[in-house]
């Protein structure tokens, strides 16, 4: 019982991260708009999105392992900012159409998507394995997005801040 009462906690702490990271993630993207003009904050934009969208599925992951197919009622509070920050992020990644890194992040979203489609449509419906791989891809998604952000930091963090 302990681990349970663990990992509830756990998963309101990634709640609340990820409602700050769909708050925050605008904030500094306008920011960097501002001091950094368009050209230079598209990146930032498209990383911020992939991250804020990192932590929404973790969330979510978190939510669908420990309270199982009933979080699917409440599910539309993810997917809603989920697809906002995804298609800005998208939409910023096809602008720019030059950086690896976001069109990794791209690929892996949109694989997202088409695995939580997937498992919305598969026969008997998300339970057993489906939902046991379901939950693998949202984590593996998760670390994708942070390796990758992670290691291409000075593509979204020197241009936020001029350095570029």
């Amino acid at each position: 019982m302990w681990s349970l009462d663990f990992l509830f906690r756990v998963s309101v702490a990634f709640d609340v991260a990820a409602l700050a990271t769909a708050v925050i993630a605008p904030i500094l993207g306008l920011v960097t708009l501002i001091r950094s003009g368009w050209q230079r904050a598209r990146p930032t934009f498209a990383y911020l999105g992939y991250v804020c969208c990192a932590f929404l599925a973790t969330s979510f992951a978190l939510h669908l392992a420990l309270d199982g197919g009933d979080i699917f009622m409440m599910f539309v509070f993810w997917l809603v900012p989920f697809a906002v920050a995804a298609t800005v992020a998208i939409l910023m990644t096809f602008a720019i159409d030059s950086s690896r890194g976001l069109w990794i992040l791209a690929a892996a979203t949109i694989l997202l998507g088409l695995a939580q489609l997937v498992a919305e449509f598969s026969p008997g419906g998300i339970g057993g394995v489906v939902a046991v791989l379901l939950l693998a891809a949202y984590f593996v998604y998760t670390i994708v997005v942070l390796v990758v952000t992670v290691q291409r930091r000075s593509e979204w963090w020197s241009s936020s801040h001029g350095e570029a």
